[in-house]
């Protein structure tokens, strides 16, 4: 099967984004919440006026021809470009990837991928980053970080994480430790 990647442009694939987000979410998502108004949100900055020199998103369809009437959003990748303070480097990374599960192979990935590279080399972007995120398969997120390897990646670092518990917030701000 062939596949082409069109980058965001209209309100149907900003649609498209949102219901395969929702599968992505309810695939990975873990313990946290969907929040529709963030998809929605994501895809408001996508308008044809958007200077897509910071936030950008591709969507990868199954191929096809002028005689077939449909074709099936497969898989999406989020990018943004950061300029840490005080640099005059840039950095792209990945926000978010992902693939229908019957359409995982090599060939939709290096594709969106490739997207990415493009866009960070016309953006002047000095680094890519692409970051594994895990709640309970690290396996699956080990099987990730091989994949991106393959396709020129280095590990480089460890990222850490912590999830905010606000329930128990005494809301003591004046705290000595």
């Amino acid at each position: 099967m062939r596949y082409v990647v069109r980058q965001l442009d209209t309100p149907k694939q900003g649609h498209e984004l949102e219901v395969i987000a929702r599968i992505h979410h309810a695939e990975t998502g873990g313990k946290r919440e969907f929040h529709e108004d963030g998809v929605l949100e994501y895809c408001k900055r996508y308008g044809p006026q958007r200077v897509r020199s910071e936030l950008t998103c591709w969507l990868a369809y199954t191929h096809y021809t002028e005689v077939e009437k449909e074709r099936e959003c497969v898989g999406y990748l989020l990018a943004k470009i950061s300029q840490p303070y005080g640099s005059v480097r840039r950095f792209s990374y990945v926000e978010h990837v992902y693939t229908l599960p019957e359409h995982r192979n090599i060939l939709v990935f290096s594709a969106l991928l490739r997207k990415f590279d493009e866009w960070s080399m016309e953006n002047n972007c000095e680094r890519q980053h692409l970051c594994v995120e895990y709640d309970d398969d690290e396996l699956g997120a080990l099987k990730q970080l091989r994949l991106y390897e393959r396709l020129g990646y280095k590990r480089c670092g460890y990222i850490t994480a912590k999830y905010v518990d606000y329930s128990s917030n005494s809301g003591n701000k004046d705290e000595v430790a």
